[in-house]
């Protein structure tokens, strides 16, 4: 393998990040595009700027000409969700914009259910043209335009290994939120992907299964479901590498960095994870002595803007590395935590569009949707608000929880039933015993 040194391998990295930053400010145009009249968010505060964004989300819909003919679906039909459980957690009345998603969710289904019919009528060799194959063992990873089923119910393959578990995330968020039932078998596909990953002992990779563990421990309602086997992944993602002995601290397998003799990589979004998911999991029978050394690390390392990276690999900060450090703080609450988490603020707040939302790329690619309530949770979080777009005041107890619910019985709530002629109506289910 033919060495470079790491000054090359530094503008190796900035010459990336420079040629990743210009498509973005072209992706950036699109997004500023739900906001039709930029004058109406001038002289607003930062989050009254955000709110104003994302009630545009919630009401204009806009297809991207640039994207693949899945996403333009995706984002026409579901783009709103993070906006809609922003509004809701605030205490919005969004009922009329429930029953529109409602309605959504409904043709939605009856769309995958065609497409999947239709591959039910390909053979084997038809399939691969699809990404897919017929064979009952877990399907590959389709392309990303191979289906919009599949591009957003995410079933098809690993959910400890979906680097945009954020998308299932919000998924299970809806239906928390918004109060939908007659969609168990969705939350319940996931709950027995994760399920299969973490029992029957096939690679998981944990950098990203620590972030998939953190989007999902957002989820109230996921904690509910898929609470013991989450707690396995928690264990598995806190397992050092191979003669390490932090986990947050792991082998480098990039070849370009591994010709500029960088061996080892830190990954402070890895460190955030595990502290946040720890209090959201264990809550008071965490791994204290872990925690701590996180939460410590985390500290030290904190860049003089006030922000965090996602990792030593990566030369700038992260829009999304900052908000996961300054969720595991604000939960935790260590020694030294409020001025960290404020300057994290404001350094955060500096980073906002001028349309009111935050995008962040090239690394990790997140949905400015999802980071900008992100954001505004984070801002919360720091000001020890708890109107938050999950619950933090509330004790979980796996063991407990799991006697309750699991992913072949019924959670005994006030849900929304969508009928076959499209109404809606609340019933009160019963939980089977």
């Amino acid at each position: 393998m033919e060495k470079i040194s790491k000054a090359n391998y530094k503008k190796y990295l900035k010459a990336a990040i420079k040629a990743e930053n210009e498509r973005t400010q072209e992706d950036k145009q699109l997004w500023r595009s739900y906001l039709e009249d930029f004058e109406l968010i001038q002289g607003l505060a930062p989050i009254q700027k955000a709110e104003a964004w994302l009630k545009h989300v919630m009401t204009y819909k806009f297809v991207y000409d640039s994207l693949d003919w899945a996403s333009q679906f995706i984002i026409n039909k579901f783009a709103d969700q993070e906006a809609l459980i922003y509004f809701i957690s605030r205490g919005v009345d969004c009922n009329n914009h429930v029953k529109k998603m409602v309605a959504r969710l409904k043709e939605h289904k009856k769309e995958s259910e065609s497409f999947w019919n239709f591959l039910e009528t390909k053979s084997d060799n038809e399939l691969k043209f699809f990404g897919f194959q017929k064979k009952k063992t877990r399907t590959r990873k389709a392309d990303r335009d191979a289906s919009y089923y599949a591009a957003l119910s995410r079933s098809s393959f690993s959910l400890a290994n979906d680097d945009e578990a954020y998308t299932v995330a919000s998924m299970i968020r809806t239906f928390q939120w918004c109060d939908i039932g007659g969609y168990d078998m969705v939350w319940r596909e996931y709950a027995n992907r994760l399920n299969e990953d973490v029992n029957r002992g096939g690679e998981i990779n944990s950098e990203i299964a620590s972030h998939m563990l953190f989007d999902v421990c957002r989820s109230d309602f996921a904690i509910e479901v898929m609470g013991d086997n989450l707690v396995k992944l928690l264990d598995i993602v806190e397992m050092p590498d191979y003669q390490l002995t932090i986990p947050w601290h792991r082998w480098n397998y990039d070849d370009i960095s591994l010709r500029a003799g960088i061996k080892t990589n830190s990954i402070f979004a890895y460190a955030a994870s595990i502290a946040f998911a720890e209090r959201r999991l264990r809550q008071d029978k965490t791994n204290q002595e872990l925690v701590e050394k996180a939460l410590k690390w985390l500290l030290e390392v904190q860049e003089e803007n006030g922000a965090w990276k996602i990792s030593t690999l990566l030369d700038q900060p992260s829009i999304m590395g900052t908000c996961m450090v300054v969720h595991a703080l604000a939960i935790n609450k260590p020694k030294g935590w409020k001025l960290a988490v404020s300057q994290a603020c404001s350094w955060l707040v500096s980073q906002q569009d001028n349309f009111g939302f935050w995008y962040e790329s090239p690394f990790p690619s997140t949905d400015p949707i999802y980071l900008t309530v992100l954001v505004l949770d984070t801002l919360n979080l720091a000001e020890e608000n708890p109107t938050l777009t999950f619950r933090i005041e509330e004790k979980y107890n796996t063991a407990e929880k799991t006697a309750q619910i699991n992913i072949n019985g019924n959670v005994s709530r006030s849900t929304i039933i969508v009928g076959n002629d499209n109404t809606i109506q609340r019933k009160k289910k019963v939980k089977k015993v």
